[in-house]
Parts: C-alpha cells; sequence; structure tokens
C-alpha cells in the first residue's frame, strides 16, 4: 500500500478508536456465534457449542491486542492509557504534586530567566546586516592588547579608509552630545557624530524618511533622529521630515527616523535611544586629516579575512603615520572585536556566573525530586508489583512512571515561564545589572524551545533512576514480601547516592554564594570619597555662539553659583567639568618637571577635572596635604594644580608632591600642585583636579 493511503488508513484508526474497537467487538461476537451455530446443527447442545467455538476461536483479548498492533500507532494507545492513569495518580496525591511542581517551577523558571539575558545578550544577533562579519575598531594600550583602552584617532581612520584591504565597507562614529534649543524647552541631547556611510554599513533602513547620502555631505547640516527621541519630544509626527531643529545654535535638518529596535553601541555604552546622530561634514573641527581627535570604525570584515589579519594590517597602517607624526599620542594599540562580542564584554562573565548558578538550582532540585520519587517508588511497591504479575513488562512499567514525572515537569514549566515572565518584568523595571541589552528581553520562541528541552532533560534527571529502580520486580520476593515496604540493599545505595549528590552540589552552590556575597560586600565597602547624602547634582550645557570664551563661561557658572547660593538649605555650591563618580573626564599621560619622559606605554594617564573652589568642601572630601584652590587661584595668577591619593602613589612614588610642577597630555603648560586630597571613585580610575 502507498504510504498516504497507510497514512489516512493509521489517521482513521486513530480518530475513530471507538467505532474500531465496537465494530472488533462485534465481528469476533458474530464470528463465535457462527462457530457455535454449526456445532449446534450438528447435533451438540447450546453450551456445549458454545464453549467447542470459544475454544477453537483462541484469547480474544489476545486477538484483540494483535488487531490493534495492524492498526499502527500502538506507543499512542499506550501513552494516552498511561498518562489518564498519571493524571489520576496525581489527583490522590495532590500535597505531593504541588511540593514537586513547586520545586520545579523555581528551578526551570530561574534557568528559563536566565537564558532569556542569554539569548539576548549573546545569542541573538544584533539586528544588523551580516552581524557575523561586522566589527568595531577601537585603541587598545599596547601592554594590554586584548582590553580597549581609548577611540581610535580621526587621523587613523582616515589613512585606514583609504588604504585598508581588509573591509568591504567602513564608517565612523563617536558620541556627541548637543544643546538643543527651539521646539520647546533647552536639554541636553546625547547621540553620535557618523560619517556618511555608517547606516549603510549596518544595513538598517530608517523607518520614516531617509538615512544620509553622499549629496549631503555638501548641503546645510543634517540630522537623523532616534525612534523614542522623535515620539518624545515630536509626538511622531511625519511631518518634521525636511524640517530644521536647532543643535548647538546650528540649524539641522531632519532627514530620517530609525526603527526602535535600532541601538549602536561602542565600548559597551549606548548611544542613547532617546538621542540624534548627525552627518560629520567636511571642515567639521577637529575632523581634519591629521586631526586626533577620538572615533570608532565600524565595518565588515571581507569574507575569508579574520578579525587578527584584520587588526595586524591596521596596526601597520597606525603605525605608518605614527612615523610621520611625531607628536603623535604613544602606547596604544589596535583592537577589532566583533560588535556583538564588544557589546557584551563587561556582562559576559555575570551571565555566565548567572547560568552555571542557576544551573547549579536546577540539578539540586533534580536531586531533591528524585530523593522524593525512590521514596514514593517505595509505597507503590504492591502496586508495582500487582501490574508485574498481571503481565507489565519492566519497559511498561518505566514507561508509566516517566509519563508521571513528565507530567510533573510539564506543569513545572508552565510555572516556572511563568514565575520567568514577571521576572524579566521586573528586571527590566530594575535593571540591577545597569545595563540591558540591545536586543528585547522575552519570553520568545528561543525561550521555550529551551524550556521544553530542559523539561525533557529534569524529566530523565529526576525521574529516570527512580523509575529504573521501581521497576526492577523480583515476582518471587514479591510474593514472598506480602506488600512489606521494606527496603532492598541496591534501593538504599540508590537513594545514598542522590543524598550524596544532594549535599555536594549544595555545598557547591553555598561555598559559591558566599563568595559572591562577600564580594558585594566588599565592592558596597569600598569608599566612594565622597558623602553623597544631601547632595544634588545639575547638568549644564551652554551653546558655544552665546558663550565662546572661557571668560563669558565663568561669568555665567558665577552667577549661577551666586543664585544657587541663595536658596534655602543649600550650604555649598561647585562647578565641575566632569560629574563625580559616574562622569568622564579628559586627561592624558601625566610629566614630572625635571624628569625624563617615560617610554612609549609607561607613564601614568590621569583624568582631568575643572573645578570652583568649594569643590571638595561640597562633596566633602578630605584634604591630605597642602591646601585647597581659594579665589585668588585665578586666570592671572600662577598655575596651580591639586593631585589625589591615588596619584600621588602611582606617578610620585608616594613621595609629597607639594611644591612640584607636572603637566599633563598635550598641554604645554606646567602646573605647581598645592595639594592632596582623598580619592573619589570613578568610571575611569583616580582623577586630578585643576582649576
Amino acid at each position: 500500500m502507498a504510504w498516504p493511503g497507510e497514512l489516512w488508513r493509521r489517521l482513521a484508526a486513530l480518530l475513530r478508536r471507538n467505532q474500531m474497537d465496537a465494530d472488533l467487538e462485534e465481528e469476533m461476537r458474530l464470528h463465535i456465534e457462527l462457530r457455535a451455530q454449526q456445532q449446534t446443527d450438528a447435533g451438540a447442545c447450546p453450551d456445549e457449542a458454545r464453549y467447542v467455538a470459544q475454544r477453537r476461536f483462541g484469547n480474544s483479548l489476545l486477538l484483540k491486542e494483535a488487531v490493534r498492533e495492524t492498526w499502527g500507532w500502538r506507543w499512542l494507545d499506550f501513552l494516552s492509557r498511561d498518562v489518564r492513569y498519571a493524571l489520576r495518580m496525581l489527583r490522590r496525591n495532590p500535597g505531593y504534586s504541588t511540593v514537586i511542581v513547586a520545586i520545579l517551577a523555581i528551578a526551570i523558571g530561574a534557568n528559563t530567566s536566565v537564558f532569556s539575558l542569554l539569548d539576548a545578550w549573546l545569542i541573538r544577533p544584533l539586528p544588523f546586516k551580516d552581524p557575523a562579519r561586522l566589527v568595531i575598531v577601537l585603541g587598545s594600550e599596547r601592554k594590554r592588547p586584548t582590553e580597549p583602552a581609548i577611540a581610535i584617532l580621526y587621523r587613523d581612520f582616515v589613512a585606514w579608509e583609504n588604504h585598508s584591504h581588509s573591509f568591504d565597507d567602513f564608517a565612523g562614529m563617536f558620541w556627541h552630545s548637543h544643546l538643543l534649543t527651539g521646539n520647546g524647552e533647552a536639554e541636553e541631547v546625547g547621540g553620535m557624530v557618523v560619517t556618511v556611510d555608517l547606516f549603510r554599513v549596518l544595513g538598517v533602513a530608517p523607518e520614516l524618511g531617509r538615512t544620509f547620502v553622499h549629496d549631503d555631505l555638501g548641503g546645510p547640516p543634517a540630522v537623523v533622529l532616534s525612534h523614542s527621541f522623535w515620539q518624545r519630544r515630536f509626538a511622531s509626527s511625519p511631518a518634521i521630515l525636511g524640517s530644521y531643529i536647532t543643535l548647538n545654535s546650528v540649524p539641522h535638518r531632519i532627514l530620517g527616523v530609525m526603527p526602535a529596535f535600532f541601538d549602536l553601541r561602542m565600548l559597551e555604552q549606548p548611544n542613547g535611544n532617546d538621542g540624534v546622530w548627525t552627518l560629520l561634514q567636511p571642515g567639521a573641527p577637529g575632523y581634519g586629516p591629521e586631526s586626533p581627535t577620538p572615533i570608532a570604525a565600524v565595518g565588515h570584515l571581507k569574507r575569508g579575512v579574520t578579525a587578527a589579519a584584520a587588526q595586524a594590517e591596521l596596526f601597520t597602517l597606525q603605525n605608518q603615520v605614527e612615523s610621520k607624526l611625531p607628536d603623535r599620542l604613544k602606547g596604544f594599540g589596535v583592537l577589532v572585536t566583533n560588535l556583538q562580542a564588544d557589546n557584551t564584554r563587561a556582562i559576559r562573565s555575570t551571565l555566565f556566573t548567572l547560568a552555571a548558578s542557576v544551573g547549579s538550582v536546577l540539578l539540586i532540585a533534580c536531586t531533591n525530586i528524585g530523593a522524593l520519587l525512590m521514596g514514593r517508588a517505595i509505597g507503590r511497591r504492591r502496586e508495582l508489583n500487582v501490574r508485574a504479575a498481571l503481565g507489565s513488562g519492566r519497559r511498561r512499567l518505566v514507561m508509566q512512571l516517566l509519563t508521571e514525572n513528565l507530567l510533573l515537569c510539564i506543569m513545572g514549566s508552565a510555572a516556572g515561564i511563568l514565575l520567568a515572565y514577571l521576572a524579566m518584568q521586573a528586571f527590566v523595571a530594575i535593571n540591577p545589572l545597569g545595563t540591558l541589552p540591545p536586543s528585547a528581553i522575552a519570553i520568545n520562541g528561543h525561550a521555550l524551545a529551551f524550556t521544553a528541552a530542559l523539561t525533557i532533560l529534569a524529566t530523565l534527571l529526576f525521574g529516570l533512576a527512580p523509575a529504573l529502580r521501581a521497576s526492577r520486580v523480583d515476582l518471587s520476593e514479591a510474593l514472598k514480601s506480602s506488600g512489606s515496604r521494606t527496603t532492598t540493599g541496591r534501593g538504599r545505595r540508590a537513594q545514598s547516592m542522590l543524598l550524596t549528590a544532594q549535599i555536594g552540589l549544595t555545598v557547591v552552590v553555598l561555598v559559591a554564594a558566599c563568595l559572591l556575597a562577600e564580594t558585594l560586600i566588599r565592592i558596597t565597602s569600598q569608599p566612594l570619597g565622597v558623602l553623597p547624602d544631601k547632595v544634588a547634582v545639575m547638568d549644564v550645557a551652554l551653546p558655544k555662539q552665546e558663550f565662546p570664551t572661557m571668560a563669558t563661561q565663568h561669568r555665567f557658572y558665577d552667577q549661577l553659583v551666586e543664585k544657587i547660593e541663595t536658596l534655602p538649605g543649600v550650604q555649598n555650591v561647585a562647578v565641575s567639568t566632569t560629574e563625580p563618580i559616574y562622569g568622564w573626564s579628559n586627561g592624558g599621560d601625566l610629566a614630572l618637571e625635571g624628569q625624563p619622559p617615560p617610554a612609549p606605554g609607561a607613564a601614568s594617564h590621569v583624568g582631568l577635572e575643572v573645578i570652583t573652589p568649594e569643590y571638595f568642601s561640597a562633596l566633602s572630601v578630605p584634604l591630605l596635604a597642602g591646601r585647597t584652590f581659594s579665589r585668588q587661584d585665578d586666570q592671572t595668577s600662577d598655575p596651580v594644580i591639586i593631585v589625589n591619593d591615588h596619584v600621588v602613589r602611582t606617578a610620585f612614588g608616594g613621595h609629597n608632591p607639594i611644591g612640584k610642577h607636572v603637566r599633563i597630555g598635550d598641554d604645554k603648560i606646567w602646573r605647581k600642585v598645592i595639594g592632596v586630597v582623598g580619592n573619589i571613585r570613578s568610571k575611569r580610575g583616580a582623577p586630578i583636579a585643576t582649576a
């Protein structure tokens, strides 16, 4: 018979099972009655005729089973019976079932939650064109070549763009903030300044309008908006295309709006989904062919070219540029990394630690449930002995017990998915890691497939050993024991093994939890260097067109400080170029007067902040030596500087720096050290401060 006809026959047998059973019963009954009638016609009495007919027909139960085997899909019939029996058993023991389902829900829910994080960060590819070949190029310290330290310099980017042969396409980007005026209340808007080919390289089409093209390089300043900025600032109006917004007092023409999922990051930091992308046009300040302005590069590697090969080529080109520019900053190399790997650099170890932890929790839960099932099997020995005596083979007993375990695991998984969904909602709201992945965290198809695999795995982990142990029935021993619940030597050994596994896994998780708790305590107990209580921080951005010189900016800040000091409850007011703790300070290599310049890469790289005299008092930063700034330390006095304790220990070898002169980066001015203050924790280490 052709397979379509056979498939149809088996489907009919499955869907019309009751009707076919009734037809089989009727056919067998008629066959027996026909034989009995033949015996009666031959002169036998009715009872004897029926007895002879039944004997010749054979065992009707065995014949029924043989006929049903020919219908196909016998295993499905067994499964349906096992499921119905398992449901009856679970209803008879609601407390036992509830405990197991609750344990599984917690374990599977935790694993599903962490897998959803892994999926969003590591597994799901970035929504860009050919993300496997999409790399980001950053700068690295040559003594630590595998870790990004800074962005590359624009003059390197120009050389690579013109002479590199490792990439199909290449584009640049860097963070940039803007002061938005007009169109409502003024605000500081984050974003990126990008080269004309960036969106083409990424392969993401705008939701509205268009992105940059080469004709825009000679036109008016242009901008592309993020989806959330468009929604928040312009109420999702499509009429904004072609209109202008004022950024840093310069009108920019709005070309398009990117889709909501678009999230471009560098150095693990997003550009701000509530920001804008402005076009880098020829002649922009700081972006000349030999400019040291920072930028990052993204591009697609050519097929067959590895990141290591591209990195070697770019490093060679960088050395060629460096040889022609002796004033170039020394000591930095090139790092080529897959863009998705760069986005997950800081979070990857945390995710793997979480995955290992919740995986251990699942193993502990499975061993606990296995012990419960082993004990439960002891109470069901009489039932299993009777079923074995009636003809159930070991395979059927194992399948029945595994079916019960699978139902428990399915119910636990369903509850676990609900817990995982609630956990993910809470995670996004709280954001305990301080950052969210570029892809949305969701219980999607990947997570459901993982949960299904986890369900089967958990069933085998906690259910297979008890099922095999319980199905090992010795009928003669079972008859002798007459329902006794004594545990055999093998049963005791199995229980001992499960108990040992529980203790071992629990100890591992307990030790890991203690180490994690100690790490968190150490991190949280590290002094910030400031007293953040009752300290308010405000960001201020000044348009350069209205405040073009340092003098005009100083006058504005002086007036601002005077007005804030008159407010009730204000004790100290200070101004700084960097937000305490969370800010990113500029800086450079530290040079000491009277000492030879350090070798490339060996200098102490420090941050630099410009502050007003009340800064340390406002933050309660202790003065360790010397003095702080005063009103007399202005632009007419000798240049002075204050360093922190970290700089004293690293750059001055712990010796007293008071009275010595230092220079930072490319600054030509030597500044006299007048004081030493305590360290302030920051993202980029310990900065020094100058007035």
